[in-house]
């Protein structure tokens, strides 16, 4: 029997490591990956000591542990509650099976990552990996058909656009962790001091956490890029088995028992037949009523609605006048004629098709055979109306083709009857496939149907197209044009010769794409020629949209001119953007083909690693188009309002123009070029690359560009300003990135470079105000008073409208001149622009002046003194003196002797 104390200490002990355990269970469920942030604790025999391992509180319940916070919480040294537990340290010998007492893990809370849980983070990528292993099982166990591999590929595209829209969602969390990690710092390194236990434990939470991530990261782009190899081997596997279908070869329709064969299907067929038939009208019988409603309503509508086609195309063609419209006009007739003639019989076909559904008469094989029926029916009405709307047999102005009435009406039923062939064959196939009719009698259909469509070819070839403007005299050959008619010709041969041969599926496929794939390129070229008609140019009238666009910007013939080029090309690119992907279907292309397509060519596709967005490249120059229609706004907006008040110059309103298009330019590109995906730090590798080349081959433009912008900034000159520059003299017009443009005063443009105003000499006379100097220079005679003549000058000077009275004008005297005395007036024009006005009115009025006063203004006087001039030996006569001659004619030079000059002082040339 043990004592009491023995007791206590064996409780002590166990209530001590069922709290240890609970805790060691709560950590490891919380935070698996966290290691222990502490030592291993010393055995519970080990006298208790201050440095006792810490204890995490046993009466913690799981919840709230998982609720501390992320670092670990030392437990304080607190004595036992039970007073005997130290007691069980005294005593080991009493207890000698106590196991060592390990010490309590931290507790950490669930990892999250952005507020939110790294499972929650990684959990798609993980269910995409499950998703792109079932469809990698799938392709491997069995391919399945044209059909299932196409619905398979989608699903797996589907997979690389989640597996990289999961990639991209986990960026921004890794971004957050490891920016959190980068605030703590790295680890201290040897011999540095330790770090706090808590900055250990939180480094370490962080660091899984960014682990998982940075993996659920790299699984994405492993998923995408197995995602791409898939659809690679899926399309590979369908090209394989389209390949086998078109080149299987079967049982040729020149063996007999091919022929006896479908001949003992047909009891078999008739007996099938007559059941559906009889059962289908046993349940017609039942609402005969509904029935007949059902008809009636089917045909009225067809009759109605071609009374009112008759209508249409009579008033809007037959009474247009005898001209004949252009080749745009005809071809944007066809465009609305087409589906005007195909509207009775397809309204017709669906309300017959939509009566017998809601009577409940398209049951079993009766709706299979219904609903095959529906395709074949549509595309002969669409080929009987558009080969009608083209070839007009009995509009012979409003034909497309130059073919005579014959011609075209040949031609016209002949292509109605290989869509009426295509659609019988296409019926029977599917009615084939319906009953389950053996092989051979799809082989007999085929090559009966082979043959109608080389006789309807060979018809067509043997049509003469005969022009309606020829001359009747002149026989036309039934095989021109030569390169059509062989070409026909050659069509027919080869379809019989594969139907001959056993090739069925590759003969209805040459077929199928004969028909569509001629009929869409047709249409295609017809409605791209209508085009021309359906938005005027420049000289026709304007209607719809276009009317309204003019009218609300009032564009002029230039406007209308790229209006019209605009609306074509926005016309042209629908046009073959709803074209290509139906000519893609009849090339037996799917949906999920074309989607795919549309989409990589769209939203971006790779080229040697580089991901190429069309849809983000448009968009940037969508953003790029806006932003700068924003900056032209917004300079306009300047330019008509703040700028315009009259408190700004005009030179500093041009530059604040200027500078502001300069940067709307510059955010726009730059935001364009980061829209469009490209890394604008990347730009400057090749900014320094382009370095070296801007330094030696570009280097005076960007020297220009350069003092271009410290004219805008320093403003040394400005707009409107006059200037001086390389013995150029004008008025400043425009400043712009690379030139200034000076306007002469012979109204001729001068273009300057820019840094010729930074690198030299420049005159502005306008720099700091509009103020001139008009200076005017003038002489009187000796015998004049000085001081009157200054205080004239002065008075005219004062009285003249253009010289300011502030600073007053100053007159003077200048010098002794060589014919008079010289004089100098100065005044202050208030324009500078109005100095060669200032200086006119002065002189005039000095003129004046000095006449009224008599004042002499002095003009230079020369006296001429000839000593002696020996006639030449050929003209004696002409200086010798004649006694016959009268005085004045005697010699017009004279002799020294002869010409008595006045004496006068002799004096140098003046100037003027």
């Amino acid at each position: 029997m043990r004592s009491p104390s023995s007791l206590k200490t064996l409780f002590a002990t166990a209530l001590c490591l069922a709290a240890m355990a609970t805790a060691t269970i709560s950590a490891q469920t919380a935070a698996p990956a966290a290691p222990r942030a502490t030592p291993q604790a010393p055995p519970v025999a080990a006298p208790p000591t201050p440095a006792a391992p810490k204890q995490a509180a046993p009466a913690a319940p799981p919840a709230q542990q998982a609720q501390t916070p992320a670092q670990v919480q030392p437990a304080p040294a607190t004595p036992p509650a039970n007073p005997a537990a130290p007691s069980a340290a005294q005593a080991p010998a009493q207890a000698p099976a106590s196991p060592p007492a390990p010490e309590a893990t931290p507790v950490l809370p669930e990892p999250k990552a952005a507020g939110i849980p790294v499972e929650e983070l990684v959990r798609p990528v993980n269910n995409l990996a499950g998703e792109i292993d079932a469809a990698e099982k799938n392709l491997e166990q069995a391919p399945g058909s044209q059909s299932d591999l196409a619905t398979l590929r989608g699903k797996i595209e589907k997979i690389s656009t989640n597996a990289k829209n999961a990639g991209e969602n986990l960026k921004p969390a890794l971004a957050e962790v490891r920016s959190q990690i980068d605030k703590l710092g790295a680890p201290p390194k040897e011999g540095e001091p330790p770090e706090s236990t808590d900055v250990v434990a939180e480094r370490q939470r962080l660091n899984a956490i960014a682990a998982q991530i940075d993996g659920a990261i790299k699984k994405a782009a492993l998923i995408e890029l197995r995602a791409r190899q898939l659809v690679s081997r899926v399309q590979h596997a369908r090209q394989g088995i389209f390949t086998r279908f078109l080149l299987r070869q079967t049982d040729t329709p020149l063996q007999w028992r091919v022929w006896a064969q479908a001949a003992d299907q047909v009891p078999f067929a008739r007996r099938q037949l007559s059941s559906v038939l009889a059962n289908w009208w046993s349940a017609a019988s039942l609402n005969g009523w509904g029935l007949l409603g059902i008809i009636g309503t089917a045909l009225g509508a067809y009759l109605g609605l071609r009374y009112l086609r008759q209508r249409i195309l009579r008033r809007q063609l037959d009474e247009g006048g005898p001209s004949t419209p252009s080749l745009p006009e005809r071809a944007a007739a066809v465009a609305w004629v087409a589906p005007l003639l195909a509207l009775p019989s397809v309204v017709a076909l669906i309300v017959l098709y939509a009566g017998l559904d809601e009577l409940g008469l398209l049951y079993w094989q009766v709706e299979r055979f219904a609903t095959a029926a529906l395709f074949p029916l549509f595309v002969m009405i669409a080929i009987f109306a558009f080969t009608r709307a083209l070839l007009q047999p009995r509009r012979p102005r409003w034909r497309i083709f130059d073919l005579d009435d014959t011609g075209a009406r040949r031609v016209c039923y002949a292509v109605q009857g290989i869509a009426a062939v295509y659609a019988l064959d296409y019926m029977l196939q599917r009615l084939i496939g319906i009953l389950a009719l053996p092989l051979s009698t799809s082989i007999v259909v085929a090559f009966i149907a082979s043959i109608l469509y080389a006789l309807l070819l060979l018809f067509i070839a043997r049509t003469p197209f005969t022009s309606p403007t020829s001359i009747v005299s002149t026989p036309v050959s039934r095989w021109s044009p030569v390169w059509l008619k062989a070409l026909i010709v050659g069509l027919a041969i080869a379809l019989l010769t594969m139907s001959m041969l056993g090739y069925v599926a590759l003969g209805r496929f040459f077929l199928t794409q004969l028909l569509t794939t001629g009929a869409g390129i047709l249409a295609v070229a017809v409605l791209y020629i209508g085009i021309a008609a359906l938005v005027p140019g420049q000289t026709g009238p304007s209607t719809g949209m276009s009317a309204i666009i003019e009218e609300r910007f009032s564009l002029d013939e230039f406007g209308r001119t790229q209006l019209a080029r605009i609306e074509r090309v926005l016309l042209t690119i629908a046009l073959f953007a709803i074209a290509l992907p139906l000519l893609l279907l009849s090339w037996g292309l799917s949906v999920t083909d074309i989607t795919s397509w549309g989409r990589a060519v769209l939203f971006g596709f790779e080229i040697g690693g580089l991901h190429i967005s069309p849809a983000r490249i448009f968009a940037a120059l969508v953003l790029f188009v806006l932003l700068l229609a924003v900056t032209r706004f917004v300079q306009r907006w300047l330019a008509a309002g703040a700028l315009s008040q009259g408190r700004i110059e005009s030179g500093l309103a041009n530059s604040i123009y200027t500078g502001a298009g300069y940067i709307g330019f510059a955010v726009a590109t730059l935001a364009a070029i980061s829209y469009a995906g490209f890394d604008i730090t990347s730009l400057a590798i090749v900014a320094g690359a382009l370095s070296v080349g801007i330094g030696f081959g570009l280097q005076s433009i960007v020297n220009n560009f350069v003092s271009g912008l410290i004219l805008l900034v320093e403003r040394p000159i400005k707009v409107g300003d006059r200037v001086t520059v390389n013995n150029q003299e004008g008025f400043v017009r425009r400043i712009s990135v690379r030139s200034t443009e000076i306007e002469t005063f012979d109204r001729a443009s001068l273009i300057v470079p820019n840094s010729e105003f930074i690198t030299t000499t420049v005159t502005n006379w306008t720099h700091r105000n509009a103020l001139g100097r008009a200076l005017v220079r003038v002489s009187a005679g000796y015998n004049s008073d000085p001081e009157q003549v200054i205080a004239l000058l002065l008075k005219v000077a004062s009285e003249c409208p253009l010289v300011q009275k502030h600073p007053p004008p100053w007159a003077g005297f200048d010098n002794f001149g060589a014919d008079g005395l010289d004089f100098i007036l100065l005044g202050v024009v208030g324009d500078v622009n109005k100095v060669g006005d200032a200086r006119s009115d002065l002189r005039i009025r000095i003129f004046k002046a000095f006449k009224a006063a008599n004042i002499e203004i002095p003009f230079p006087q020369r006296d001429i003194h000839v000593h002696h001039i020996t006639p030449p030996d050929d003209y004696p006569d002409v200086f010798a003196p004649s006694a016959t001659k009268p005085e004045n004619e005697q010699g017009r030079l004279g002799t020294a002797e002869q010409r008595q000059p006045e004496p006068s002082v002799e004096k140098p040339a003046r100037e003027s």
